[in-house]
C-alpha cells in the first residue's frame, strides 16, 4: 500500500532522483524531447507543471549552472538546439528590490556564452507553453536560486534542420 501510494503520488514530478544522479536523469529526460518542446530553467518557487505532458527534476545548483548543465546536454544531443528567452522583467530588476540579481546577471551571463537571447515579458511565455501544441512535452528543471523573473524558457528546435533548409525544400518543390 505504501509503494502503491508513493508511487501515484509523483506522477508528473520525475522521483528517481535518489536513484540516479541529477545529471543522467536531465540526459535521459532531453534525449527523449525533440522539436517544438520545452524546457524551463526555473527559480526555486516556480510552480510544479500541472499538466500530464509536463516533468520535473530538481537540480541541486544554483539557476546559472543548472542552465549550463541544460544547455551542454542540448548541445551535445545533436538532435535539437535550444531557442533561449529570458523574461523582459528580469532585465528591470535591481539589487535594491532583488539582492544577489548582480552576481546573478554576471554568472548567468558567463554560462550563455554569448548565445543569442530573445525577451518577452514572463506573461508572454507562460502563454507561448500554454499554446503549444498539445501533447508537446515540457521539462521544467528547477533550481535552487531564490530570485524573481530568473527562469529561462528554452524553445527546442531541430538540431540538424533548420527554417533556411526547410524553405529551400519548399521552394524547390513543384
Amino acid at each position: 500500500l505504501i509503494f502503491t501510494f508513493t508511487s501515484l503520488s509523483c506522477c508528473a514530478p520525475i522521483c528517481l532522483q535518489n536513484q540516479q544522479s541529477w545529471n543522467q536523469l536531465l540526459t535521459s529526460e532531453i534525449s527523449e524531447l525533440g522539436a517544438y518542446n520545452w524546457i524551463v530553467v526555473t527559480e526555486s518557487a516556480y510552480p510544479a507543471p500541472g499538466r500530464p505532458e509536463a516533468h520535473l527534476i530538481t537540480s541541486p545548483h544554483l539557476l546559472p549552472k543548472t542552465l549550463d548543465s541544460v544547455l551542454q546536454t542540448i548541445e551535445s544531443s545533436g538532435h535539437i538546439r535550444p531557442r533561449i528567452y529570458l523574461t523582459r522583467e528580469f532585465s528591470a530588476l535591481r539589487e535594491t528590490n532583488a539582492p544577489g540579481i548582480d552576481e546573478h546577471r554576471e554568472k548567468l551571463t558567463k554560462y550563455l556564452h554569448e548565445r543569442h537571447t530573445q525577451s518577452l515579458s514572463a506573461r508572454s511565455l507562460e502563454s507561448l507553453l500554454r499554446s503549444s501544441k498539445n501533447g508537446n512535452r515540457v521539462l521544467v528543471v528547477k533550481s535552487q536560486t531564490a530570485l524573481p523573473y530568473t527562469s529561462i524558457y528554452i524553445e527546442l528546435e531541430s538540431g540538424y534542420w533548420d527554417g533556411v533548409s526547410e524553405t529551400a525544400l519548399r521552394c524547390e518543390e513543384p
